[in-house]
């Protein structure tokens, strides 16, 4: 949490923006086992991705780049090159147009979360389109 507020804080174009968890707009995602709560939206776009257990994203572009920020879990990322596994701590960015795919294992012990960085800020407007929680 404090890591998505910081965040917040840098990146306020206009001077700070805090957007505090709890006041984010948060979506369902992957057939409902994640969602992702959008905290920022200016020349950026900021987010937290949940995403549980079993949770599958199809392989899907972005008009923009990606970076995520792994704060908890794992998830395989599998890019044009092959799987790559991603756990906390990690760190990783995806040019745009870069095709990807994520997938959390049925039995992993806990959710994969992550904060997600778009630029410029785009590709998070389809999450607005879904299940609103």
């Amino acid at each position: 949490m404090t890591t998505l507020l910081l965040l917040g804080l840098l990146l306020g174009a206009d001077g700070a923006t805090l957007v505090r968890r709890q006041d984010a707009p948060r979506y369902a995602i992957a057939a409902d086992k994640g969602e992702v709560a959008i905290a920022l939206q200016k020349d950026v776009a900021v987010s937290r991705l949940v995403l549980q257990a079993g949770a599958k994203v199809p392989e899907h572009t972005h008009e923009a780049s990606e970076t995520l920020v792994v704060l908890e879990g794992s998830c395989t990322l599998t890019l044009g090159r092959g799987p790559v596994v991603l756990v906390a701590g990690d760190t990783v960015h995806l040019p745009k147009g870069e095709k990807h795919a994520a997938e959390v294992p049925g039995d992993a012990n806990g959710p994969f979360v992550a904060i997600q960085i778009y630029a410029p800020a785009g590709p998070e407007q389809r999450f607005m389109k879904g299940k609103k929680r």
